[in-house]
């Protein structure tokens, strides 16, 4: 076995019959030539497959997602009667709130309240959030345990990845639902994240198992759960994935703004609400842009996740954002980018030369198009620059691999080049008043360093191709 293998993780396991197989785990050199039982090989590869329909891009887990939204049972004369809804939001307020009080102060268990009204309004996606969310919180994760074996931690892992699958379903499900607020996106995070923390855990197990097999009859299943292994690892949200909406979600996320539905169809209503009362909590002006502003945020996040990208909601939710401003136009359009880079990612996971040829390309010349069309040289945001920045990754990225042929390279690389100029010597974010935001300088300097360690970069690529690269910058 390989040595970066040797340090077993907490995962899923395989099911365990009898001492010879206790044995085979324990010690592995000693069998790893042994033919294995025909019922051992079957459920060993059933097992691989069980785990590969669990990634969160897979036919299988994109079936438990109701993407088209959950049914509301419409009232007389095809209108909710005002009396069940104003019921069924006291219903949701009241479970919001013993379900924070558990978790924060461990009050009452909201088990049997919850389930009770999810019985009664089971096409409540405010429920069903709050369902996901406590199911989350109620199950153990025993993977820094040291006390307890191995082999029941990745037991005890295989029934938490059940009930983690179940609230990351429902969450999804619910944001399909226009159920998109701050405080369920922060949730919904932290769900994300643990389930593909312990699924990818589980297949790096998985692989050090049947890896160490010399039966034939693995040979197709060991690269597939390989490579499902990577691609589980890349779909991992990272700590600077986040910062933008961690800014953000710490300004408000004691206040009732982060409970403001940010979904478009639901914009009218929340601005209705700000208009009525401002929340003198958070010591920022809630308005309408602010509020775009929040949701361009929040779907600039949803743009990461693989699985909202192949169910079309990112698409479906922006065609509905009306006449923005040309700096929601830009942030409309890094949604967009960031939706190829996730693709990227995952293609570069994969080990797919296909794929990479295919999602760098259609990155790289939508890129392009929005720099030509729209940004023309000037940086006045950081979604410009975002923009510009993505176009310099490409070509940076694609050095080691045969992406492009050498002449669309070289273009790239003078294209990249040349416009990573346009923020070194044309950002022109504005200063902020003093004390409206300290960090903007920060930001255009940081913009400025990266687009200069880019751009050496590019020349150090292009000194192996003896391309001689244009000073022009703007």
């Amino acid at each position: 076995m390989s040595d970066k293998y040797t340090v077993i993780p907490d995962d899923e396991i395989i099911d365990l019959s009898s001492e010879e197989d206790i044995l085979r785990l324990t010690k592995p050199e000693e069998y790893a030539k042994k033919n294995l039982p025909k019922a051992d090989i079957h459920r060993m590869i059933g097992k691989s497959e069980n785990l590969l329909k669990l990634i969160p891009d897979s036919p299988d887990f994109l079936k438990g997602i109701q993407s088209d939204g959950f049914k509301q049972n419409p009232g007389w004369f095809g209108f909710k009667q005002k009396g069940a809804q104003k019921k069924q939001d006291i219903a949701i307020e009241r479970m919001r709130r013993a379900l924070n009080e558990f978790l924060e102060n461990h009050a009452k268990d909201p088990r049997k309240d919850l389930k009770r009204y999810l019985e009664k309004y089971e096409n409540s996606p405010d429920l069903q959030s709050l369902w996901a969310i406590y199911l989350f919180n109620t199950s153990r994760d025993f993977s820094d345990k040291k006390n307890v074996s191995k082999m029941a931690i990745a037991r005890m892992d295989e029934d938490r990845l059940k009930g983690l699958k179940k609230a990351l379903q429902g969450l999804m499900s619910a944001i399909f639902s226009d159920c998109i607020t701050i405080y369920y996106t922060t949730w919904f995070i932290q769900v994300y994240n643990e389930y593909l923390i312990t699924l990818n855990r589980s297949l790096k197990y998985n692989y050090s198992m049947i890896s160490q097999e010399v039966d034939k009859r693995f040979e197709d299943i060991i690269p597939n759960v390989y490579q499902g292994q990577k691609r589980v690892a890349a779909m991992i949200l990272k700590k600077e994935e986040l910062e933008s909406f961690g800014a953000m979600t710490r300004t408000i996320t004691n206040s009732s703004y982060a409970l403001l539905n940010l979904a478009p169809s639901k914009i009218k209503e929340a601005i209705a609400v700000i208009e009525k009362t401002q929340d003198r909590e958070i010591d920022i002006q809630v308005n309408v842009n602010n509020i775009m502003t929040m949701m361009m945020n929040v779907l600039t996040l949803y743009a990461r996740i693989p699985t909202f990208s192949e169910k079309k909601l990112l698409q479906n939710i922006t065609k509905q954002i009306p006449d923005p401003d040309e700096e929601l136009e830009i942030r409309k359009h890094v949604i967009v980018l960031m939706q190829y880079v996730a693709t990227c990612k995952l293609a570069f996971a994969a080990q797919n030369l296909d794929m990479k040829r295919a999602s760098m390309k259609a990155l790289y010349e939508y890129a392009i198009g929005i720099a030509d069309n729209h940004i023309k040289g000037s940086i006045p945001t950081k979604w410009h620059a975002n923009i510009v920045l993505r176009i310099g990754w490409v070509a940076i990225n694609a050095k080691d691999e045969v992406i492009f042929q050498r002449t669309d390279y070289l273009r790239i690389l003078k294209k990249a080049h040349n416009y990573l100029g346009w923020i070194v010597s044309n950002c022109t974010i504005p200063n902020q008043p003093k004390g409206k935001n300290k960090n903007e300088d920060k930001i255009r300097q940081n913009l400025i360093e990266k687009a200069i360690q880019s751009r050496k970069k590019i020349e150090i690529i292009s000194n192996t191709f003896d391309l001689v690269l244009d000073n022009v910058q703007t």
